[in-house]
Protein backbone atom coordinates (compact mmCIF):
# COMPACT_ATOMS: atom_id res chain seq x y z
CA UNK A 1 0.00 0.00 0.00
CA UNK A 2 0.99 3.47 -0.77
CA UNK A 3 1.47 5.91 2.20
CA UNK A 4 0.76 9.44 2.21
CA UNK A 5 0.71 11.97 5.07
CA UNK A 6 -3.37 12.13 6.12
CA UNK A 7 -3.50 15.31 8.37
CA UNK A 8 -7.15 16.25 8.41
CA UNK A 9 -8.58 18.72 6.04
CA UNK A 10 -11.99 21.01 6.72
CA UNK A 11 -13.02 21.16 3.43
CA UNK A 12 -16.89 21.79 4.02
CA UNK A 13 -16.88 25.17 2.67
CA UNK A 14 -16.34 24.89 -1.28
CA UNK A 15 -18.71 27.16 -1.69
CA UNK A 16 -19.11 27.78 -5.50
CA UNK A 17 -16.14 25.37 -6.45
CA UNK A 18 -15.93 23.40 -9.49
CA UNK A 19 -13.50 20.42 -9.66
CA UNK A 20 -13.64 20.64 -13.60
CA UNK A 21 -12.94 23.87 -14.22
CA UNK A 22 -11.11 25.47 -10.98
CA UNK A 23 -7.42 24.66 -11.87
CA UNK A 24 -6.57 23.82 -8.08
CA UNK A 25 -8.45 20.80 -8.10
CA UNK A 26 -6.79 17.38 -9.55
CA UNK A 27 -9.50 14.67 -10.26
CA UNK A 28 -8.11 11.25 -9.94
CA UNK A 29 -9.01 8.15 -11.73
CA UNK A 30 -11.37 7.12 -9.40
CA UNK A 31 -13.17 10.26 -8.69
CA UNK A 32 -11.25 11.43 -5.82
CA UNK A 33 -10.20 14.85 -6.06
CA UNK A 34 -6.63 16.03 -4.99
CA UNK A 35 -6.77 20.02 -3.75
CA UNK A 36 -3.49 21.79 -4.40
CA UNK A 37 -4.47 24.91 -1.75
CA UNK A 38 -4.89 22.03 0.54
CA UNK A 39 -1.67 19.42 -1.00
CA UNK A 40 -1.53 17.82 2.27
CA UNK A 41 -4.72 17.07 3.08
CA UNK A 42 -6.78 14.14 2.46
CA UNK A 43 -8.70 14.24 -1.25
CA UNK A 44 -11.59 15.26 -1.33
CA UNK A 45 -14.44 12.40 -1.88
CA UNK A 46 -16.71 12.43 -5.74
CA UNK A 47 -19.08 15.40 -5.52
CA UNK A 48 -22.32 14.57 -8.23
CA UNK A 49 -22.80 17.97 -8.01
CA UNK A 50 -19.11 18.64 -9.15
CA UNK A 51 -18.66 16.63 -12.33
CA UNK A 52 -15.57 16.24 -14.16
CA UNK A 53 -14.50 15.94 -17.76
CA UNK A 54 -10.43 15.47 -16.34
CA UNK A 55 -8.55 12.83 -14.43
CA UNK A 56 -4.89 12.03 -13.85
CA UNK A 57 -3.88 8.10 -14.88
CA UNK A 58 -4.15 7.06 -11.43
CA UNK A 59 -5.30 7.42 -7.84
CA UNK A 60 -3.32 7.66 -4.35
CA UNK A 61 -4.11 5.18 -1.45
CA UNK A 62 -4.28 6.09 2.05
CA UNK A 63 -3.57 4.07 5.08
CA UNK A 64 -4.52 5.94 8.46
CA UNK A 65 -1.46 6.21 11.30
CA UNK A 66 0.86 4.72 7.98
CA UNK A 67 4.76 4.75 7.46
CA UNK A 68 6.18 8.14 5.87
CA UNK A 69 6.01 7.45 2.26
CA UNK A 70 7.84 4.55 0.40
CA UNK A 71 7.97 4.80 -3.54
CA UNK A 72 7.16 1.45 -5.71
CA UNK A 73 10.98 -0.14 -5.90
CA UNK A 74 10.62 -0.35 -9.76
CA UNK A 75 9.96 3.12 -10.53
CA UNK A 76 12.70 4.30 -8.26
CA UNK A 77 15.09 1.34 -9.32
CA UNK A 78 13.76 2.85 -13.09
CA UNK A 79 15.41 6.29 -12.42
CA UNK A 80 18.08 4.96 -10.83
CA UNK A 81 19.56 3.15 -13.84
CA UNK A 82 18.80 6.25 -16.33
CA UNK A 83 19.10 9.45 -14.17
CA UNK A 84 21.88 8.00 -11.00
CA UNK A 85 21.78 11.45 -10.13
CA UNK A 86 19.68 11.94 -6.87
CA UNK A 87 19.77 15.80 -7.48
CA UNK A 88 18.77 15.45 -11.36
CA UNK A 89 15.90 13.03 -10.05
CA UNK A 90 14.52 15.63 -7.62
CA UNK A 91 14.67 18.28 -10.36
CA UNK A 92 12.65 15.96 -12.85
CA UNK A 93 10.26 15.19 -9.76
CA UNK A 94 10.04 19.29 -8.96
CA UNK A 95 9.31 20.22 -12.62
CA UNK A 96 6.55 17.50 -12.65
CA UNK A 97 4.87 18.58 -9.40
CA UNK A 98 5.03 22.21 -10.89
CA UNK A 99 3.38 20.80 -14.04
CA UNK A 100 0.44 19.40 -11.74
CA UNK A 101 0.02 22.37 -9.87
CA UNK A 102 -0.99 24.27 -13.10
CA UNK A 103 0.58 27.73 -12.48
CA UNK A 104 2.37 27.86 -15.07
CA UNK A 105 4.70 30.60 -13.93
CA UNK A 106 8.19 28.21 -13.48
CA UNK A 107 10.69 29.56 -15.89
CA UNK A 108 11.94 26.47 -16.75
CA UNK A 109 12.08 23.53 -19.67
CA UNK A 110 13.04 20.64 -18.79
CA UNK A 111 15.39 19.58 -21.90
CA UNK A 112 16.06 15.84 -21.93
CA UNK A 113 18.99 14.75 -24.02
CA UNK A 114 20.67 12.06 -25.05
CA UNK A 115 21.37 9.27 -27.81
CA UNK A 116 17.81 6.73 -28.80
CA UNK A 117 17.00 3.97 -26.78
CA UNK A 118 18.24 6.21 -23.33
CA UNK A 119 15.20 6.03 -21.81
CA UNK A 120 13.82 10.00 -22.17
CA UNK A 121 10.87 8.75 -24.26
CA UNK A 122 9.92 6.11 -21.53
CA UNK A 123 10.51 9.21 -18.60
CA UNK A 124 8.12 11.28 -20.88
CA UNK A 125 5.10 8.31 -21.54
CA UNK A 126 4.79 6.91 -18.12
CA UNK A 127 5.02 10.87 -16.45
CA UNK A 128 2.30 11.26 -18.94
CA UNK A 129 0.37 8.52 -18.43
CA UNK A 130 0.19 9.48 -14.35
CA UNK A 131 -1.44 13.08 -15.67
CA UNK A 132 -3.84 11.46 -18.14
CA UNK A 133 -2.97 10.79 -22.04
CA UNK A 134 -5.39 12.71 -24.10
CA UNK A 135 -6.71 10.19 -25.55
CA UNK A 136 -8.17 9.77 -21.79
CA UNK A 137 -8.97 13.34 -21.27
CA UNK A 138 -6.09 13.50 -18.92
CA UNK A 139 -3.68 16.47 -18.19
CA UNK A 140 -1.10 15.82 -20.56
CA UNK A 141 -0.50 16.60 -24.25
CA UNK A 142 1.81 16.17 -27.27
CA UNK A 143 2.97 19.56 -28.65
CA UNK A 144 3.55 19.69 -32.91
CA UNK A 145 7.04 20.56 -33.82
CA UNK A 146 5.18 23.51 -35.84
CA UNK A 147 3.68 25.36 -32.90
CA UNK A 148 6.72 26.89 -31.81
CA UNK A 149 7.87 28.06 -35.02
CA UNK A 150 7.23 31.41 -36.72
CA UNK A 151 4.70 31.76 -38.60
CA UNK A 152 4.75 35.62 -40.14
CA UNK A 153 1.79 37.19 -39.05
CA UNK A 154 -0.33 34.02 -40.36
CA UNK A 155 -1.98 32.02 -37.60
CA UNK A 156 -0.59 29.08 -35.82
CA UNK A 157 -3.36 26.58 -34.89
CA UNK A 158 -1.08 23.74 -33.19
CA UNK A 159 -0.84 26.34 -30.73
CA UNK A 160 -4.11 25.88 -29.42
CA UNK A 161 -3.36 21.98 -28.50
CA UNK A 162 -1.53 23.85 -25.24
CA UNK A 163 -4.57 25.21 -23.71
CA UNK A 164 -5.02 23.69 -20.35
CA UNK A 165 -2.13 21.19 -20.46
CA UNK A 166 -0.29 20.83 -17.61
CA UNK A 167 2.49 18.09 -18.59
CA UNK A 168 3.58 19.28 -22.27
CA UNK A 169 5.78 17.08 -24.07
CA UNK A 170 7.16 18.23 -27.56
CA UNK A 171 9.94 15.87 -29.54
CA UNK A 172 13.26 17.36 -31.51
CA UNK A 173 11.74 20.44 -31.72
CA UNK A 174 12.33 22.25 -35.34
CA UNK A 175 15.26 24.47 -35.85
CA UNK A 176 13.38 26.76 -37.41
CA UNK A 177 12.53 30.83 -36.40
CA UNK A 178 11.15 30.50 -33.01
CA UNK A 179 7.72 32.56 -32.01
CA UNK A 180 9.86 33.86 -29.24
CA UNK A 181 5.91 35.12 -27.67
CA UNK A 182 4.41 31.76 -27.63
CA UNK A 183 7.24 29.85 -26.03
CA UNK A 184 8.47 32.80 -23.49
CA UNK A 185 4.77 32.44 -22.08
CA UNK A 186 4.42 28.64 -22.19
CA UNK A 187 7.37 28.44 -20.13
CA UNK A 188 6.76 30.73 -17.54
CA UNK A 189 5.83 34.40 -18.88
CA UNK A 190 2.19 34.89 -17.46
CA UNK A 191 2.02 36.49 -20.24
CA UNK A 192 -1.46 35.91 -21.84
CA UNK A 193 -1.45 33.62 -24.95
CA UNK A 194 -4.13 34.03 -28.06
CA UNK A 195 -4.63 30.88 -30.27
CA UNK A 196 -6.90 30.45 -32.75
CA UNK A 197 -8.29 27.23 -34.36
CA UNK A 198 -9.33 26.62 -37.67
CA UNK A 199 -12.70 28.24 -38.45
CA UNK A 200 -12.92 29.63 -34.80
CA UNK A 201 -12.94 32.61 -32.59
CA UNK A 202 -9.67 33.32 -31.12
CA UNK A 203 -8.81 32.57 -27.30
CA UNK A 204 -7.14 34.35 -24.97
CA UNK A 205 -5.92 31.96 -21.92
CA UNK A 206 -2.83 31.36 -19.46
CA UNK A 207 -0.33 28.74 -19.93
CA UNK A 208 -0.36 26.12 -17.25
CA UNK A 209 2.42 23.67 -18.26
CA UNK A 210 6.09 22.89 -17.83
CA UNK A 211 7.61 21.99 -21.05
CA UNK A 212 9.34 18.59 -21.58
CA UNK A 213 11.62 18.48 -24.57
CA UNK A 214 13.19 15.12 -25.47
CA UNK A 215 15.83 15.11 -28.30
CA UNK A 216 18.81 13.16 -29.03
CA UNK A 217 21.18 16.46 -28.80
CA UNK A 218 20.51 20.34 -27.35
CA UNK A 219 18.25 22.17 -29.70
CA UNK A 220 19.42 25.30 -30.77
CA UNK A 221 16.72 27.48 -30.30
CA UNK A 222 16.60 30.06 -33.55
CA UNK A 223 15.48 32.92 -31.29
CA UNK A 224 16.67 36.23 -29.92
CA UNK A 225 15.15 36.24 -26.76
CA UNK A 226 18.05 35.20 -24.15
CA UNK A 227 15.38 34.47 -21.80
CA UNK A 228 14.13 31.55 -23.43
CA UNK A 229 17.78 29.93 -23.82
CA UNK A 230 18.33 30.79 -20.27
CA UNK A 231 15.08 28.85 -19.00
CA UNK A 232 16.48 25.31 -20.66
CA UNK A 233 17.57 23.02 -18.42
CA UNK A 234 19.24 20.11 -19.69
CA UNK A 235 19.14 16.29 -18.03
CA UNK A 236 21.56 14.11 -19.73
CA UNK A 237 20.08 10.21 -20.21
CA UNK A 238 23.20 8.48 -21.74
CA UNK A 239 22.24 5.03 -20.43
CA UNK A 240 20.95 2.32 -23.44
CA UNK A 241 17.97 0.41 -22.96
CA UNK A 242 17.79 -3.08 -22.86
CA UNK A 243 15.06 -4.37 -25.71
CA UNK A 244 12.83 -5.24 -22.83
CA UNK A 245 12.87 -2.16 -21.02
CA UNK A 246 12.62 0.09 -24.91
CA UNK A 247 9.64 -2.04 -25.24
CA UNK A 248 6.29 -0.13 -25.24
CA UNK A 249 4.78 -2.67 -23.32
CA UNK A 250 7.24 -2.28 -20.75
CA UNK A 251 5.83 1.09 -19.64
CA UNK A 252 2.03 -0.14 -19.92
CA UNK A 253 3.07 -3.06 -17.30
CA UNK A 254 5.13 -0.86 -15.14
CA UNK A 255 2.93 2.11 -15.01
CA UNK A 256 0.10 -0.56 -14.33
CA UNK A 257 1.81 -2.22 -11.31
CA UNK A 258 3.36 1.13 -10.02
CA UNK A 259 1.15 4.08 -11.47
CA UNK A 260 -0.07 5.20 -8.62
CA UNK A 261 3.07 5.12 -6.99
CA UNK A 262 4.41 7.59 -10.02
CA UNK A 263 1.66 9.81 -9.33
CA UNK A 264 2.46 9.90 -5.38
CA UNK A 265 6.55 11.03 -6.88
CA UNK A 266 4.85 13.27 -8.91
CA UNK A 267 2.79 14.91 -6.13
CA UNK A 268 5.92 15.13 -3.84
CA UNK A 269 7.19 17.02 -6.11
CA UNK A 270 4.21 19.26 -6.22
CA UNK A 271 4.23 19.98 -2.31
CA UNK A 272 7.97 20.88 -2.31
CA UNK A 273 7.19 23.31 -5.34
CA UNK A 274 4.35 24.74 -3.73
CA UNK A 275 6.34 25.23 -0.33
CA UNK A 276 9.47 26.67 -2.02
CA UNK A 277 7.73 28.26 -4.95
CA UNK A 278 10.22 27.62 -7.43
CA UNK A 279 12.27 24.68 -9.04
CA UNK A 280 15.42 23.75 -7.32
CA UNK A 281 18.14 22.92 -10.01
CA UNK A 282 21.07 21.12 -8.89
CA UNK A 283 24.45 22.31 -10.23
CA UNK A 284 25.16 19.80 -13.04
CA UNK A 285 21.74 20.65 -15.01
CA UNK A 286 23.00 24.22 -14.61
CA UNK A 287 26.13 23.97 -15.67
CA UNK A 288 24.48 22.50 -18.62
CA UNK A 289 22.30 25.36 -19.01
CA UNK A 290 24.70 27.98 -18.70
CA UNK A 291 26.56 26.22 -21.52
CA UNK A 292 23.73 26.28 -23.76
CA UNK A 293 23.22 29.74 -23.27
CA UNK A 294 27.23 30.98 -24.01
CA UNK A 295 26.44 28.86 -27.06
CA UNK A 296 23.32 30.35 -28.02
CA UNK A 297 25.20 34.09 -28.11
CA UNK A 298 27.71 35.23 -30.34
CA UNK A 299 28.29 37.92 -28.00
CA UNK A 300 28.79 35.25 -24.92
CA UNK A 301 31.00 32.62 -27.43
CA UNK A 302 33.46 35.84 -28.33
CA UNK A 303 33.83 36.49 -24.97
CA UNK A 304 34.40 33.16 -23.98
CA UNK A 305 36.66 32.48 -26.83
CA UNK A 306 38.79 35.40 -25.61
CA UNK A 307 39.26 34.54 -22.04
CA UNK A 308 40.13 31.22 -22.81
CA UNK A 309 42.99 32.55 -24.73
CA UNK A 310 44.05 34.60 -22.35
CA UNK A 311 43.56 38.56 -24.06
CA UNK A 312 40.78 39.24 -22.06
CA UNK A 313 39.97 38.38 -18.13
CA UNK A 314 36.70 39.10 -16.16
CA UNK A 315 37.00 40.96 -13.10
CA UNK A 316 33.89 42.72 -11.46
CA UNK A 317 36.35 43.83 -8.25
CA UNK A 318 38.41 46.10 -9.95
CA UNK A 319 37.69 49.89 -10.12
CA UNK A 320 35.67 51.05 -13.27
CA UNK A 321 38.56 52.77 -15.08
CA UNK A 322 40.36 49.44 -15.44
CA UNK A 323 37.72 47.82 -17.33
CA UNK A 324 37.51 47.55 -21.19
CA UNK A 325 36.19 50.46 -23.34
CA UNK A 326 33.60 49.55 -25.64
CA UNK A 327 34.91 51.33 -28.68
CA UNK A 328 37.82 48.49 -28.54
CA UNK A 329 36.00 45.39 -27.45
CA UNK A 330 33.12 45.78 -29.72
CA UNK A 331 35.63 46.51 -33.01
CA UNK A 332 36.96 43.19 -31.79
CA UNK A 333 33.83 41.13 -31.40
CA UNK A 334 32.57 42.46 -35.04
CA UNK A 335 35.93 41.05 -35.90
CA UNK A 336 35.50 37.82 -34.28
CA UNK A 337 32.32 37.64 -35.73
CA UNK A 338 32.94 37.75 -39.31
CA UNK A 339 36.18 35.57 -38.91
CA UNK A 340 34.18 32.46 -37.65
CA UNK A 341 31.64 32.91 -40.65
CA UNK A 342 28.70 33.84 -38.12
CA UNK A 343 25.49 35.04 -39.81
CA UNK A 344 24.38 37.65 -37.04
CA UNK A 345 25.60 39.73 -34.86
CA UNK A 346 24.39 41.57 -31.79
CA UNK A 347 24.20 46.08 -32.09
CA UNK A 348 26.89 47.84 -29.84
CA UNK A 349 24.21 48.68 -27.31
CA UNK A 350 22.84 44.73 -27.14
CA UNK A 351 26.61 43.87 -26.80
CA UNK A 352 27.22 45.86 -24.11
CA UNK A 353 23.56 44.89 -22.41
CA UNK A 354 24.22 40.96 -23.06
CA UNK A 355 27.75 41.17 -21.33
CA UNK A 356 26.40 43.56 -18.40
CA UNK A 357 24.05 41.12 -17.89
CA UNK A 358 26.11 37.83 -17.76
CA UNK A 359 28.33 39.71 -15.49
CA UNK A 360 25.65 40.67 -12.88
CA UNK A 361 26.31 44.38 -13.21
CA UNK A 362 24.89 46.34 -9.85
CA UNK A 363 21.94 48.20 -10.91
CA UNK A 364 23.94 51.08 -9.83
CA UNK A 365 26.24 51.06 -12.20
CA UNK A 366 23.81 50.76 -15.16
CA UNK A 367 25.12 54.31 -17.18
CA UNK A 368 27.49 55.40 -14.96
CA UNK A 369 30.75 56.55 -16.81
CA UNK A 370 34.66 56.57 -15.74
CA UNK A 371 36.78 59.55 -16.92
CA UNK A 372 34.02 60.36 -19.32
CA UNK A 373 33.83 57.34 -20.92
CA UNK A 374 31.45 54.23 -20.63
CA UNK A 375 33.46 50.37 -19.82
CA UNK A 376 32.20 47.25 -20.26
CA UNK A 377 31.23 46.03 -16.76
CA UNK A 378 33.86 43.08 -15.46
CA UNK A 379 35.80 42.89 -18.74
CA UNK A 380 39.66 43.38 -18.20
CA UNK A 381 42.06 43.70 -21.22
CA UNK A 382 45.57 42.97 -19.30
CA UNK A 383 47.60 44.22 -22.07
CA UNK A 384 46.35 47.46 -22.47
CA UNK A 385 46.30 47.93 -18.81
CA UNK A 386 50.03 46.89 -18.70
CA UNK A 387 51.06 49.74 -21.41
CA UNK A 388 48.61 52.40 -19.37
CA UNK A 389 50.45 52.01 -16.37
CA UNK A 390 53.65 51.67 -17.91
CA UNK A 391 52.61 55.05 -19.45
CA UNK A 392 51.51 56.63 -16.32
CA UNK A 393 54.53 55.60 -14.33
CA UNK A 394 56.82 56.93 -17.31
CA UNK A 395 55.09 60.75 -16.86
CA UNK A 396 55.51 60.52 -13.05
CA UNK A 397 58.74 58.83 -12.47
CA UNK A 398 57.02 56.92 -10.09
CA UNK A 399 56.93 52.65 -10.32
CA UNK A 400 53.92 51.31 -12.14
CA UNK A 401 50.86 50.41 -9.08
CA UNK A 402 50.37 46.32 -9.31
CA UNK A 403 48.03 44.64 -11.39
CA UNK A 404 44.58 43.58 -10.09
CA UNK A 405 45.27 40.77 -7.25
CA UNK A 406 45.05 37.26 -9.28
CA UNK A 407 42.93 35.73 -6.59
CA UNK A 408 39.42 38.30 -7.82
CA UNK A 409 39.65 37.43 -11.32
CA UNK A 410 36.63 35.12 -11.70
CA UNK A 411 36.58 32.39 -14.46
CA UNK A 412 34.20 32.54 -17.09
CA UNK A 413 31.85 30.66 -16.12
CA UNK A 414 28.93 32.38 -14.09
CA UNK A 415 26.56 30.52 -12.18
CA UNK A 416 23.74 33.30 -12.08
CA UNK A 417 22.92 33.92 -15.69
CA UNK A 418 20.46 36.23 -15.79
CA UNK A 419 16.41 34.98 -15.67
CA UNK A 420 17.84 31.56 -14.32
Amino acid sequence: VLILSTQKDAAGNLGRFNFDTDKRFIPMSDGWVLDTARIHAEPLPPDPKRPVTRKVGSTIRYEEGADPIQYPQRWMNWLDTFVPDEGEQRFLQDAAGAALVGNGDAKCIVHLVGPRHTGKTTYLNLISMAFGTPDRNGFSGDLANGAIVAKNGGANFAQASAKGVRFLTLSEPSTQQTDDSFLKSISGSRDPIRTERKNRDEERWHAECVLHIAANQVVRFNTRDKAIVSRVNIVEFNNVVTADADDQNFEVELFADEGDGILLWVVEGAKRYLETGAIHIPDSVRERGDDNVVHASSVLRWLKARVDEGSLSIDTKVPMDRMLEPVNGYRDYTTWVSEEGLKHYAHKAGWLEEIEAFNQMPSDRRGKKSDGRRRVWGVIDPHALKSSDAAKAAASSNPPPPPPASNTVQPFRNKQLADR
